[in-house]
């Protein structure tokens, strides 16, 4: 989640999975009716189609979303999180004329340290599974565990029927999901620390002019001086530094940026981009 906020190729990807899952217009439904065999019934498959717009506009229970809109921030979660939690609320709670809603529950609320049984049953990080494996209810905090005052560690069973709790399968007896994201994270990693090193040295090199040297190493007047009489060493544009008495200076040419930088990086995004399985030129830019 903090790759998807910050770094810029990770917001990239989960760019490209929302738009390339859900798509502009989102989930449609196109409704086939029929009378009789071969018959269409168009006026009930228009009043269907109708009421599934009118319906999608009211799906999220907060209000805030669409349906179109509430898929894509379900998807948007998979590289980060590598799954969903929704939760289908039916009756008057749904506030809506349809009587069902979805809930939206972040999977961050699912009690992962909650191992063990119950009723019978066995629990493995909050998803409670019957003896055949089969998720019969999730356990999940009454509220999320960064809401500062309002944290609660009470615990809230909700079956399996009621919620819908998606990820990709890779792996028997899998029960949680894993972000797509896992397999480039460490690519991307070294990536960001190649560039910054690449930056300070570039800076640095562009900064510095040149050196003054003096008989007792003494700074040149106005220079800024620390409480303890030390000199105080900055990285600015146009800075001439002192050499200390005794000391002399080889010249150090800084080589970034360089002819290695593009091919390097380049290099590196196509190893992240062959994790998240994507095309390259997509996900760079290039």
């Amino acid at each position: 989640r903090q790759l998807v906020n910050n770094n810029d190729y990770a917001r990239k990807f989960r760019g490209m999975v929302e738009n390339n899952i859900v798509g502009p217009a989102g989930i449609r439904l196109q409704s086939r009716v029929q009378d009789a065999p071969n018959r269409p019934d168009q006026l009930a498959s228009q009043a269907i189609e109708a009421a599934f717009v009118e319906w999608s506009a009211a799906a999220d229970i907060t209000g805030r979303q669409s349906l179109r809109d509430l898929c894509e921030t379900l998807v948007g979660g998979l590289p980060s999180d590598g799954e969903f939690l929704v939760r289908m609320v039916k009756g008057a709670d749904a506030g809506n004329r349809f009587n069902f809603a979805l809930q939206l529950i972040d999977v961050d609320r699912i009690d992962t340290t909650m191992n063990g049984t119950y009723g019978g049953n066995t629990v493995v990080m909050g998803v409670e599974v019957n003896l055949y494996r089969r998720p019969v209810a999730v356990h999940v905090f009454a509220a999320h565990p960064n809401d500062g005052v309002r944290t609660s560690r009470e615990r809230i069973r909700i079956p399996y029927e009621e919620v819908i709790h998606a990820f990709k399968v890779e792996r028997a007896e899998q029960l949680r999901g894993i972000p797509w994201m896992a397999p480039g994270m460490l690519s991307l990693h070294h990536l960001g620390g190649f560039m910054l090193a690449a930056i300070l040295a570039a800076e640095h090199g562009a900064n510095h002019f040149g050196f003054f040297t003096s008989p007792d190493g003494e700074p040149p007047r106005g220079n800024e001086v620390a409480a303890d009489g030390s000199q105080i060493t900055v990285s600015q544009p146009g800075t001439f530094d002192t050499l200390p008495s005794g000391y002399t200076f080889e010249k150090f040419d800084s080589n970034y940026p360089n002819e290695v930088f593009g091919p390097f990086v380049k290099t590196a995004l196509q190893r992240v981009a062959t994790g998240w399985r994507v095309a390259y030129h997509s996900l760079a830019n290039d």
